[in-house]
């Protein structure tokens, strides 16, 4: 059902993608990683998934754009979804369960969530950015968090990811919202938007004080998962 495709130019975040992908508790799933970076090792990726029939590697030359990079991995995908990661944040073992019920009940061609927890690991702070954006179809000026996308893989034939290395989400959204395309967003729930202590690591442009702003429920915590692992 779920092509995972997650594109990456860093070789710390390995460990956090495969921990995401195989907690899952869903069977039918497979994943490309799209690795972003020519100092990466390939064949060291290889290695380390090497018997897991699920995923797959490939390496782009890093002039090759988040959007191409996208547009190639969608190519190559086996499944009837295509579900976009990030390599950074947290995806809970119930999230493509709960992306497929979704995806059952609503008919959508886009599912997603437009209302996260957002966690800061500066601070141990956990919130909700934009609240009020759950369980209801979305539209301009509110669309889904990009890293939360799963949309259907003939879809994504007819609208492909534009050639950009910033704002390919958006862009996408603003496309399917023109021609009618029904996006959805589920609950908060089982997701995380991790913000990290150096801003340099984020491809984002907002600040942590700046996104805070747009925050609610803000408290410290010990361990984030549990607020995010709702019912899990």
């Amino acid at each position: 059902m779920f092509t995972v495709v997650c594109c990456t130019k860093r070789g710390d975040h390995l460990e956090n993608v495969l921990n995401n992908f195989n907690s899952q508790r869903f069977d039918d799933k497979e994943l490309l990683i799209i690795l972003n970076n020519n100092e990466l090792d390939l064949h060291y990726y290889e290695n380390v998934t090497d018997g897991n029939d699920q995923i797959r590697v490939y390496q782009l030359d890093e002039k090759v754009s988040l959007g191409e990079s996208l547009n190639f991995a969608v190519k190559r995908a086996k499944k009837r979804y295509i579900a976009k990661f990030d390599d950074d944040d947290y995806y809970s073992p119930k999230y493509l369960q709960e992306a497929s019920d979704v995806i059952t009940a609503t008919k959508a061609k886009v599912v997603g969530k437009a209302s996260v927890y957002i966690y800061y690991k500066d601070d141990h702070t956990i919130g909700v950015l934009n609240e009020g954006k759950e369980n209801m179809y979305i539209h301009k000026p509110f669309f889904l968090m990009g890293s939360t996308l799963i949309m259907e893989k003939t879809l994504l034939h007819r609208f492909p990811f534009s050639n950009v290395n910033l704002g390919e989400d958006l862009d996408i959204q603003q496309r399917w919202y023109e021609n009618h395309i029904s996006m959805y967003s589920g609950s908060k729930h089982h997701y995380a938007y991790i913000r990290y202590e150096d801003l340099a690591h984020h491809t984002s442009d907002a600040s942590s004080a700046r996104l805070k702003k747009h925050c609610s429920h803000l408290v410290k915590v010990n361990s984030f998962k549990k607020y995010v692992e709702y019912n899990s």
